[in-house]
C-alpha cells in the first residue's frame, strides 16, 4: 500500500506525514493510530526556536496545498487569516474611530485568549494562562507569516 500511494514526498521537508496521510484517505484507505506507541518529544528551548518551527510548517503546508489544495482542514483557516487580519486593523486604525476598529483589532487575541483560558482550566493550572497565550500567538503568527511567504516564493531546503 505504501508504494501504490506514493510513500512520503520526499520534496516536502515538512508536513511530509500530513501530505501522506491526506493521500491515504483520499484513496478510500483509513489512516490508523497506533494507541500503544510511546515517543517522547524536545520542546523548542526558547520562543525564537518555537517561531522557526511553525514559520517552517507553515512554509511547507503551503508547498503542500499548492498539489492538495483539498487538504486544508477549517483548523488551519484561522492561522492563515492571521496576516491579513493584522493588515486589514491596521487599515481600519488609520482610516476608521470607534468601536469597528476596536472590535476588529480585539477580535483575534480574544479567540486565542478563550482557548488558552479552556486549555488551562482543562489541566487546572491558571499559571499556565500568559505562557499558553504567547505560545499560541507565536505559533499563529509564525505560522501565518510561513504560510503567506510560501505563496510568493519557491520551495528551498534549510541549511
Amino acid at each position: 500500500m505504501w508504494a501504490e500511494i506514493g510513500g512520503y514526498d520526499e520534496s516536502l521537508f515538512s508536513n511530509e506525514d500530513y501530505d501522506f496521510n491526506h493521500r491515504v484517505r483520499q484513496s478510500g484507505r483509513l489512516v490508523m493510530l497506533a494507541t500503544d506507541i510511546r515517543s517522547q518529544y524536545g520542546a523548542r528551548p526558547t520562543i525564537v526556536a518555537l517561531g522557526r518551527q511553525y514559520f517552517r510548517y507553515g512554509f511547507w503546508k503551503t508547498q503542500m496545498l499548492k498539489k492538495s489544495p483539498a487538504a486544508l482542514r477549517l483548523r488551519q483557516v484561522l492561522p492563515v487569516l492571521l496576516l491579513p487580519w493584522i493588515g486589514v486593523t491596521a487599515v481600519l486604525a488609520f482610516t476608521m474611530t470607534g468601536g469597528i476598529t476596536i472590535a476588529a483589532a480585539a477580535l483575534y487575541p480574544a479567540l486565542i485568549a478563550a482557548a488558552v483560558v479552556q486549555m488551562t482550566a482543562t489541566h487546572g493550572d491558571a499559571r499556565l494562562l500568559a505562557p499558553a497565550f504567547a505560545v499560541i500567538l507565536v505559533q499563529h503568527s509564525a505560522w501565518s507569516a510561513g504560510f503567506w511567504h510560501g505563496l510568493f516564493y519557491p520551495p528551498h531546503r534549510p541549511s
